[in-house]
């Protein structure tokens, strides 16, 4: 099972896999890890939270839409025909990394946003489609719902407060006690192509640090 496993996931960096595989590197997150990122998955998350949890989600996925698991031309009709339509609806590939491959209908022009249809068209499990809702933001910064938190072997950090603005965390580590550490990402709210990465080709970055460390 490991040899295929390779298989599958061997690509970029000749020699990578081998070398995680026999110990000679580490990774922080394991080969495999990002099938999470494929945003199919938006389409089953209220019931993988029920189905292991055993409970209802108390905040529910934004309302989302396969073009592959509905009549195709009906949902183009009802997204793409009507310029109304357009300011409550976002487009994304499933298989885009972070802002790339979005098209958020509100910040685009017409005919921008029509040049996505074609491409549905010719390969319509590859898109999703989802009701637009603008981005919470706080201090002037769009930012995630979700805090940053760091996973060790002796210690958990975890952010005090959304990702978006600089933030003490709260430490479980007592060596760490009285350190400060900051987590910072942010994007201005002014002029935003309604994406909450850095960039809108999906590239982003975080910035944790700890004082004397």
């Amino acid at each position: 099972m490991k040899e295929d496993f390779k298989d599958l996931l061997r690509q970029g960096v000749p020699g990578l896999l081998d070398a995680y595989f026999n110990g000679v590197i580490k990774m922080i997150n394991g080969p495999g890890f990002e099938f999470l990122g494929d945003k199919h998955f938006c389409l089953y998350i209220d019931r993988l939270v029920t189905a292991y949890l055993k409970e209802e989600p108390i905040l529910k996925t934004i309302p989302t839409l396969s073009f592959a698991e509905h009549d195709l031309q009906e949902l183009l009709a009802a997204v793409f025909d009507n310029p109304d339509a357009q300011n409550y609806t976002v487009v994304k590939r499933v298989d885009g990394r972070g802002g790339d491959s979005v098209w958020v209908g509100p910040m685009l022009p017409r005919k921008e946003f029509q040049e996505v249809r074609p491409l549905i068209e010719a390969e319509p499990g590859a898109f999703l489609v989802q009701k637009y809702i603008a981005l919470s933001q706080v201090n002037s910064q769009l930012t995630d719902l979700r805090n940053l938190a760091s996973v060790r072997r002796d210690s958990i950090v975890v952010s005090k407060t959304l990702w978006g603005n600089s933030s003490n965390c709260a430490c479980t580590n007592p060596a760490w006690a009285s350190d400060i550490v900051i987590a910072g990402r942010g994007v201005p709210a002014s002029g935003s192509n309604g994406k909450v990465n850095i960039s809108d080709k999906g590239f982003e970055f975080t910035v944790c640090t700890a004082s004397g460390k």
